[in-house]
């Protein structure tokens, strides 16, 4: 037998009204019968019966989900395509930063120059500083940089064999001394 609580009934009790309430003699009771004030006020209650007589159906609601996944979907999108982006560029940080790859670099369009006679070679574009090396004439020189017609040049061969070996190949010359192929 199944177990059966007392007071249990299989018949669903019955909705109280309270328009019971109002139909109490007034001389049997007490207390006056407190009736709360209308709401919404019979002005807001006409314009809200306009407003349910139009039926909202649900293929309006229809367009707000559409936009409302369409806009996860964008934004999930983003998501993705930043954090791709930001593995990439830390993996290519780091490849570069490690040396794994040696590095290719192209050379700029480099200028060389034949030089037209012995030249000191200076550490700074001007004359106001002492000589650190010598360029002899028909000597192959790589311009690495320019300023004022002064040339910033890489000895690459000396023109003629000198007694006493430079002790440096790069340094300054004044541009009208080298002829620019």
């Amino acid at each position: 037998q199944p177990h059966v609580f007392r007071g249990y009934t299989p018949i669903a009790p019955e909705q109280p009204s309270f328009e019971a309430i109002a139909d109490i003699p007034s001389s049997m009771s007490r207390e006056p019968i407190y009736t709360p004030p209308s709401y919404p006020p019979p002005a807001v209650k006409a314009t809200m019966a306009i407003e349910q007589e139009v039926p909202v159906t649900v293929a309006e609601a229809r367009p707000a989900k559409k936009k409302r996944r369409a806009l996860r979907r964008l934004t999930a999108f983003l998501v993705l395509v930043g954090a791709f982006t930001g593995l990439l560029y830390g993996t290519a940080s780091y490849i570069r930063s490690h040396n794994m790859f040696p590095s290719i670099t192209l050379q700029p369009n480099t200028k060389t120059g034949v030089a037209s006679t012995d030249i000191y070679l200076r550490p700074s574009p001007n004359t106001d500083n002492d000589p650190i090396g010598l360029v002899t004439k028909n000597s192959k020189v790589k311009i690495v940089n320019s300023q004022n017609n002064w040339y910033q040049v890489d000895v690459v061969q000396q023109g003629r064999d000198m007694p006493t070996q430079a002790s440096t190949k790069r340094g300054w010359l004044n541009g009208k001394y080298v002829d620019v192929d």
